[in-house]
């Protein structure tokens, strides 16, 4: 049966976050996986009419996600992410450094929730999992991990500065450039 985890999301139909989700893996170093027609469960509901929902994210995903990273094709779907400065033309429509930006703020904004946000606001440093719980003034551990941690990691505003040893009891965390970045924006 599969779970839900920061790499695995569920879907019993097709929502209207489909491009928050595919963007917030896209931009995940570790990358994942959505699964549309499986329950929270991790039961297989199914999907009525395969087809049809495989044009719709098709559509969606080509027309609501920029720079456009997917080539379709009758057999198959390629999908290229490309450094926005290394697009040559033939490829795709150069795009401003501005522009560049305002579709990455944008496209941020719309996938950090509340509890992310809070996590790099506070950030100073190399910092426990202690000391952010005790400077957010949070004390349940479990959620802390799976709605403040992970989906931080998950979307590489924070790391681990033992990538190597992740249960390690002297594991530390600390602000990714992006994190420094969206800590800066956040404070404007």
């Amino acid at each position: 049966m599969i779970k839900e985890s920061h790499r695995i999301e569920l879907k019993a139909i097709l929502t209207d976050s489909l491009e928050k989700e595919v963007v917030a893996f896209l931009n995940s170093r570790e990358g994942g996986i959505i699964y549309i027609g499986v329950n929270d469960n991790g039961t297989i509901k199914g999907i009525e009419n395969t087809n049809a929902t495989q044009l719709q994210i098709k559509d969606r995903l080509k027309n609501n996600i920029l720079p456009n990273c997917f080539k379709f094709s009758e057999n198959f779907l390629r999908m290229t992410f490309p450094n926005a400065w290394d697009l040559s033309e033939d490829d795709t429509e150069l795009l401003s450094e501005e522009q560049v930006k305002e579709q990455v703020k944008e496209q941020v904004e719309a996938q950090v929730e509340a509890q992310v946000k809070e996590i790099v606001r506070i950030f100073q440093g190399e910092m426990s999992v202690l000391s952010i719980m005790t400077e957010l003034n949070l004390k349940g551990r479990r959620n802390f991990v799976q709605k403040y941690l992970q989906p931080s990691l998950a979307l590489n505003f924070i790391e681990m500065t033992q990538p190597d040893s992740p249960k390690s009891p002297t594991q530390k965390y600390r602000l990714t450039e992006k994190g420094k970045a969206f800590q800066t924006q956040l404070k404007k």
